[in-house]
């Protein structure tokens, strides 16, 4: 039997698989990229440690959730297209 008294706390994981996309993209996207042209590389630091692009997207790869524009549980399809 489900406990319908549980109240959400602020450290739980989002249900919404949207926002866990939208985390990890923004912590991909919004960092300090600096290329060298000597290597020909582009690359970042995350704690203290240097990544480069392909490196930073299998340490660190974006969550893509299967149904980003409609919720399959959703009986609404008149945006099904959308997928």
């Amino acid at each position: 039997m489900p406990n319908n008294n549980y109240v959400r706390r602020k450290t739980d994981e989002s249900p919404m698989p949207v926002s866990r996309h939208l985390r990890e993209k923004d912590f991909r996207d919004n960092r300090l990229w600096t290329y060298d042209a000597g290597e020909d590389v582009v690359y970042t630091y995350v704690n203290g440690k240097r990544y480069t692009a392909k490196e930073f997207d299998k340490k660190f790869p974006v969550y893509k959730p299967a149904h980003f524009y409609v919720c399959p549980e959703n009986p609404d399809k008149t945006k099904s297209y959308l997928l």
